[in-house]
């Protein structure tokens, strides 16, 4: 969660991204549009002082579908610790995002903390572990978090070896208007019942990369997630995914594969991302009704940018697509996604 930008006192980004998205709802609505883009992102750290912060502004405007507009605001401040020791540190802090402007308003806090202990003298080996507590508030819901999570990095003959596992907690409230309300007199006033849920999910993961000289890194993941006990969720939120509420990650369980390749040609970086995954959906819904689902999913990203200036002041051109299919044995979770976009980029 903690973004540090070494050996930089200040670091100043603005990019701007013209695009076409061909299902803005991730369903079988299949809404399609172009959109313009904007960010904006300022970093603060110096290496003489434990005080370090990011904040960072970003939207996408839809031309014809006003009403899937998003505007988001991120914030962090963070405090970095030696202990004295080569390589051992902590770092601390607090992250925000307050959707401003989307059909999903929310507004979440995370404060957080982070160790790297290295194993060995040569710094090879490192053991991370980090803890969140997540709070979400959305119209009338809130969300608590409980996100501990351990890494291990190391390498075996020019191999890098990255081992984590996380777990996830979330207990959630709702208030929803009772049925009782609209009498008359003081009974005029709404009534509302507050809906609580607590829901459990984790995540391992064990990845493999391999550099071969400045030109090209390859790396490979295996991800499973798992449910530790049987969660209660309301399947018609499923069908939201935009929704930062959504609890879809609370209601599988299979492995997915990742497949990343970074090159780099002189100045020019391209990243590209293959993910394959299988979901195993053992959902019992909030009725105590069973629903079984099967999902295939894969996903591909191919990342570039081309730098025009490179001195002081570096700026460039930026292009990106994404390609999405989920195939589901329920048809209304089934869905295809093309992205295009391509932009300008300035760095001070």
């Amino acid at each position: 969660m903690f973004v540090i930008i070494a050996l930089m006192l200040t670091y100043l980004s603005i990019g701007f991204q013209r695009g076409f998205d061909s299902n803005i709802l991730i369903d079988d609505s299949n809404l399609r549009d172009y959109y313009s883009g904007l960010n904006f992102l300022i970093t603060q750290y110096s290496m003489e002082k434990p005080w370090g912060y990011e904040l960072s502004a970003s939207g996408n405007f839809f031309d014809n579908y006003s009403d899937m507009n998003f505007l988001t605001f991120r914030g962090s401040l963070f405090y970095f610790k030696d202990f004295g020791k080569v390589g051992n540190y902590m770092e601390s802090g607090v992250d925000f995002a307050w959707d401003i402007f989307s059909p999903y308003r929310s507004f979440s806090v995370i404060p957080g903390i982070a160790f790297r202990i290295y194993l060995d003298e040569k710094r090879k080996s490192a053991l991370i572990p980090s803890w969140d507590l997540h709070f979400l508030f959305s119209d009338e819901s809130y969300n608590l978090e409980n996100l501990p999570r351990i890494r291990l990095n190391t390498g075996l003959w020019g191999i890098s070896l990255l081992l984590m596992a996380t777990l996830k907690w979330r207990y959630s409230a709702t208030y929803v208007q009772s049925p009782s309300a609209g009498m008359v007199g003081w009974s005029a006033r709404p009534n509302y019942t507050m809906i609580t849920e607590n829901l459990f999910a984790g995540n391992s993961s064990i990845r493999l990369g391999k550099k071969f000289g400045g030109l090209l890194d390859f790396y490979y993941q295996l991800d499973y997630h798992f449910l530790p006990t049987k969660n209660l969720v309301d399947v018609e939120n499923l069908k939201e995914k935009l929704d930062p509420l959504n609890k879809e990650e609370f209601a599988y369980t299979g492995f997915s594969h990742s497949f990343i390749v970074n090159l780099g040609i002189k100045e020019i970086s391209i990243n590209y991302n293959y993910t394959f995954g299988y979901k195993d959906y053992r959902i019992v819904d909030t009725v105590q009704s069973s629903l079984p689902r099967s999902d295939v999913a894969y996903f591909h990203s191919l990342v570039g940018t081309i730098p025009l200036v490179k001195k002081t002041l570096k700026a460039g051109v930026s292009c990106f697509f994404k390609y999405e299919v989920n195939n589901s044995n329920l048809v209304e979770f089934s869905y295809t996604r093309k992205e295009f976009g391509a932009g300008l980029y300035l760095e001070l």
